[in-house]
């Protein structure tokens, strides 16, 4: 499984509220990445969010459940 889709699953497991939580940061990094070209900042939320998951700090919800919100939030 590539780290994309680690990630993916897990943030897809996390409630609502965590989910828009990573939502807005990843499009923030993303948007500052784009300027930049570097994605270093990126991987370190990514690593601590997977941290985060597998000490069940957070726990997840279902990806469909997931898609499914994003989707009716911004089509």
């Amino acid at each position: 499984m590539t780290l994309l889709e680690t990630v993916s699953e897990r943030v897809a497991r996390l409630p609502p509220e965590r989910q828009e939580e990573v939502l807005d940061f990843v499009e923030f990094l993303s948007l500052k990445n784009a300027e930049s070209g570097n994605d270093t900042a990126l991987d370190a939320v990514l690593q601590r969010r997977i941290a985060e998951i597998e000490n069940g700090r957070v726990q997840g919800l279902p990806a469909e459940q997931v898609v499914r919100e994003m989707r009716a939030k911004y089509g």
